[in-house]
C-alpha cells in the first residue's frame, strides 16, 4: 500500500505570495500544498506525494526547493525565505 510523504514543513505565516509559488510548484509536480492553522498555534505547511522509497523522496524534496527557488528569483531578482527572514543572493 502506498502512504503520503511529507516534506518541507515550515511553521509560521507564509506570504500571499510563497503560498502562490508553492501552490504552483505542488501543481506542476502533481502533489498537494498543504497549509492551516489550528486555533492558538501557528500556521504549519508542507508538501504530500507518494511515498515511492529513496532515492525518490529526497529527490522530490530537492527538486520542489530547486523550483521555489527558481521561481523566487524570477519574481524578486533573489531567493526568499518563506517567511521573508533572510535573502541570499
Amino acid at each position: 500500500m502506498e502512504r503520503d510523504y511529507f516534506f518541507s514543513y515550515r511553521n509560521g505565516h507564509l506570504t500571499e505570495e510563497e503560498l502562490v509559488l508553492r501552490k504552483k510548484v505542488a501543481a506542476d509536480l502533481g502533489l498537494d500544498h498543504i497549509y492551516y492553522e489550528l486555533p492558538g498555534e501557528e500556521p504549519r505547511a508542507w508538501f504530500a506525494g507518494p511515498n515511492l522509497g529513496e532515492p525518490h523522496g529526497s529527490n522530490l524534496a530537492t527538486e520542489v526547493e530547486r523550483r521555489l527557488d527558481a521561481l523566487r528569483r524570477a519574481q524578486t531578482g533573489h531567493v526568499e525565505s518563506p517567511t521573508n527572514a533572510a535573502k541570499v543572493k
